[in-house]
């Protein structure tokens, strides 16, 4: 439990000293996610697994879900498989969010939310702080400054600052937008810019072992295994 009164930011920082989680950079994004996925299993002892949430042909794309998290005895996140690691590591604390404000969530493709949705605008910059705290996030950015408005420049340095924190570039616009060394409009243009980039068909090998390990998760395989081990259930169960 944490006071219900603090800032998005203040929170994130209160969480990480919670959980004991060093700010980790200048790693692969599946690596940075696998390692913040074990700390919140053994730490708040949720379930975090990944499925495969397919787009709903009759709504927009704007409404596919990427996450989504049930506040209960026993809590638990979902994340879309098919998202990218640096996709899911936004989604994973954006849903963690939800669940320290004791509430369940949705998390959709967009990460800037309406004033009018202010659960959404909270969880967000709960997210975007936790991933990429603003003050270290000052001191990388220092070389860049003042920040062009340009697509060619922004899709540079999002790449070069995305490379440090494992996060996708659209996080760092929206890190930069919140700093204020990008204006709104700014934003949507290069937004706009990164959506079409992201609509290019993807293709590559899948590692099935990790796969269908993500989707049963680490903390039920691991009650079942020591389960095992203790003799409290036999192989076959």
């Amino acid at each position: 439990s944490f006071p219900t009164d603090l800032s998005p930011d203040d929170l994130a920082k209160k969480f990480r000293d919670f959980i004991g989680a060093p700010l980790l950079k200048n790693n692969k994004p599946e690596d940075v996610l696998d390692k913040y996925k074990e700390i919140l299993e053994n730490k708040l002892n949720i379930i975090i697994i990944e499925y495969p949430l397919k787009p709903n042909k009759k709504v927009s794309v704007s409404d596919d879900v990427r996450a989504f998290s049930v506040y209960d005895e026993i809590s638990g996140i979902v994340l879309n498989e098919s998202d990218h690691p640096s996709v899911k590591l936004f989604s994973l604390f954006h849903e963690v969010c939800h669940l320290l404000r004791k509430g369940s969530g949705i998390c959709s493709m967009e990460y800037e939310v309406e004033e009018k949705d202010k659960e959404e605008s909270y969880c967000n910059q709960f997210s975007a702080e936790f991933l990429v705290p603003s003050e270290d996030l000052k001191s990388e950015i220092e070389p860049y400054l003042p920040v062009q408005a340009d697509s060619e420049y922004l899709d540079k340095l999002t790449t070069n600052l995305a490379g440090i924190y494992g996060v996708s570039k659209q996080v760092i616009s929206l890190r930069l937008l919140y700093l204020g060394h990008i204006k709104p409009q700014t934003y949507s243009e290069f937004k706009k810019h990164l959506e079409e980039k992201e609509k290019k068909p993807q293709f590559g090998r899948r590692n099935w072992e990790k796969v269908f390990r993500n989707r049963v998760g680490n903390l039920l395989l691991e009650k079942v295994k020591s389960s095992l081990m203790k003799e409290e259930i036999t192989f076959y169960e």
